[in-house]
């Protein structure tokens, strides 16, 4: 009996340590989405009026869970509250400023495709996520959460991201550019 206490103790604080460290590099990545609208510039147009939310959009999978919505409680940058939308199709997702994307394989490159023309920063965590014309794609190094940054992806889009962030990151392209 002991020993059976003692193995589900055991999994227990392994299945405790490991929710923590997944809510840890999900509040840095939510951090970063957030500064994200710090150190980039968006056509006019797409910014609206001070009445007009800055949407950060989760589309597909959302590794978030309520974080996301946490870190931009009560949150305004340049005037602009922050707010968080879910989207189920990409197509709906254009109005979103930044927007996480998660999704691989044909579906990203889908998503990714009914984007185009939009000015909406993309973001995703997938190895293919830069190749299939994203902006920022996540990753992890020495076990610290970076980012790649293909400034040719938002440029199309009519985005420019700011020297202060391209600092931080790894500067990449996508096949053909």
């Amino acid at each position: 009996m002991r020993f059976r206490m003692a193995i589900l103790v055991f999994f227990l604080c392994a299945w405790v340590s490991a929710y923590a460290e997944d809510s840890l590099e999900y509040k840095v990545k939510a951090g970063f989405l957030l500064n994200f609208i710090k150190f980039a510039e968006w056509p006019a147009a797409a910014l609206g009026d001070k009445d007009t939310p800055i949407v950060i959009g989760v589309l597909g999978d959302n590794p978030f869970g309520p974080l996301l919505e946490k870190t931009v409680q009560n949150r305004e940058v340049d005037g602009h509250k922050v707010s968080v939308r879910k989207y189920k199709q990409a197509k709906d997702a254009r109005e979103a400023h930044v927007l996480f994307i998660g999704m691989k394989g044909e579906q990203l490159a889908g998503a990714l495709k009914a984007l185009e023309g939009s000015p909406t920063l993309t973001v995703g965590e997938s190895d293919a996520f830069i190749d299939a014309g994203g902006m920022v794609r996540f990753v992890i190094r020495d076990e610290k959460v970076g980012f790649e940054i293909n400034p040719a992806s938002a440029k199309k889009a009519g985005l420019k991201i700011g020297a202060q962030l391209l600092r931080l990151a790894k500067i990449v392209g996508a096949k053909g550019e």
